[in-house]
């Protein structure tokens, strides 16, 4: 049964995938585009364990312990208290990470204003019910 449900879920993420793919198909222009315009075509992601990982590294936590930590099994919470890192000081940079983030997508035409502003919105938002207040 399993097996069934790991296949419904791959069927389904490649179902998913379908109209991107019939979009990268498509015959391109007989023009290459220049470097600014694949930079403009390309989505904007947000890399959450990537934005994490940049912040704990701000505060000390190098590339090689935090791998440690996670083959350990610890949480968040576990290295900020391991590392004697306060919540309210984790919040304020892993905030200054994300909007660094956003700022950049709108910079390389990603994100408009406003879609930045509803966005950095939201993660401070998000950001703010984090971890307990210590």
């Amino acid at each position: 049964m399993k097996l069934i449900k790991k296949i419904s879920v791959i069927a389904l993420a490649g179902l998913l995938a379908l109209p991107s793919l019939a979009a990268s198909t498509t015959p391109a222009p007989s023009s290459a585009p220049t470097t600014q315009e694949s930079i403009q075509s390309k989505p904007f992601v947000l890399d959450n364990f990537k934005v994490i990982a940049t912040t704990l590294n701000r505060l000390g936590v190098s590339k090689e312990d935090l791998l440690t930590y996670i083959q350990e099994g610890k949480k968040l919470e576990d290295v900020l208290a391991l590392r004697k890192i306060s919540a309210k000081k984790f919040k304020k940079v892993v905030l200054n990470e994300y909007f660094k983030v956003v700022d950049e997508g709108v910079a390389m035409k990603q994100l408009s204003a406003e879609q930045a502003a509803q966005l950095k919105a939201a993660i401070q938002e998000t950001v703010k019910g984090w971890l307990p207040k210590k």
